[in-house]
């Protein structure tokens, strides 16, 4: 249940503040912050210029919020350790809300406590600033007015009620998990898809290039063949005068074109010796006959 708190207490108010504040707070701020933080908690005066309320469980006080400038301003924020993230912060910060006037609500947030504040729908003005040794982030929530549930319940019931609510948001994230897995594994199946059509492809064009290159190499081959017989065609009708050196009497001699042509259309091997010794030879076969 969360009330209004009265000047009878602000013992209790300081046993819980002072706890949290040196187990969560305490280790960011210097010696200097530490005792003036101090000096603000324990003066009663300073407490009772600011609207207080507390949230309690049974007879037992487990947080505490106090605000200032006609609640538009969170001076004191503090939840007991072991009932932090089950939303009672949530709770009391709802109860400012509701008897605030304010648009806008603002708190000098410890650096520890930041991410908490952005979960309730704070956000940062500026960067960490550190004043007297006591170093904090200003911070700033929009007021949007709703209904407090302000049941008075039993420390059992409060707890089972935000178990209940932790196994909600528990499965939700689960279910957002699940689907999100779901969608990785589709994703990887779609690009695994790509890869094999890519790799197909890339294939059936390296195939089609060998096809063609091989094509390319056998016309080629081809071209240069029937150009190696056109050549040698041509030089084997090309004639040009010869010299020839004549194995019977060793004398060198002009094998003409014109011979060499008349050799080749009689289907004549190349002769071997000079006009001289072929006549001598063939008068002595002569003579014979």
């Amino acid at each position: 249940m969360v009330k209004k708190l009265t000047a009878n207490e602000f013992n209790n108010v300081k046993v819980l503040v002072k706890s949290v504040f040196d187990k969560c707070v305490a280790p960011s701020y210097t010696e200097e912050g530490v005792e003036e933080f101090y000096k603000f908690v324990n003066d009663n005066e300073k407490l009772s210029s600011l609207d207080l309320w507390g949230y309690y469980i049974e007879d037992r006080l487990i947080g505490v919020i106090g605000t200032r400038d006609e609640i538009s301003h969170i001076s004191l924020f503090f939840v007991d350790n072991e009932f932090q993230r089950h939303s009672f912060g949530k709770k009391l910060l709802e109860t400012v809300i509701e008897a605030s006037n304010a648009d806008v609500i603002s708190v000098n947030s410890s650096p520890s406590a930041v991410n908490a504040y952005k979960y309730m729908g704070f956000v940062a003005t500026d960067g960490e600033i550190e004043n007297n040794g006591i170093k904090y982030v200003p911070m700033e929530l929009a007021v949007v007015k709703a209904n407090a549930d302000s049941e008075n319940l039993s420390m059992a019931e409060l707890l089972a009620e935000e178990d209940k609510k932790l196994k909600k948001e528990k499965e939700e994230k689960e279910r957002l998990s699940i689907e999100h897995q779901e969608l990785l594994r589709l994703e990887s199946q779609r690009k695994k898809q790509e890869y094999i059509e890519m790799k197909e492809r890339r294939h059936q064009e390296y195939l089609e290039m060998k096809e063609r290159k091989h094509q390319e190499y056998l016309e080629m081959k081809e071209k240069k063949h029937l150009e190696w017989l056109a050549e040698k065609e041509r030089r084997a009708n090309t004639f040009e005068d010869k010299t020839l050196t004549c194995k019977k009497c060793g004398k060198e001699w002009i094998w003409t074109a014109s011979e060499q042509k008349f050799f080749k259309e009689k289907g004549f091997f190349r002769p071997s010796m000079c006009k001289e010794c072929r006549a001598s030879i063939k008068t002595i076969n002569n003579f014979r006959r």
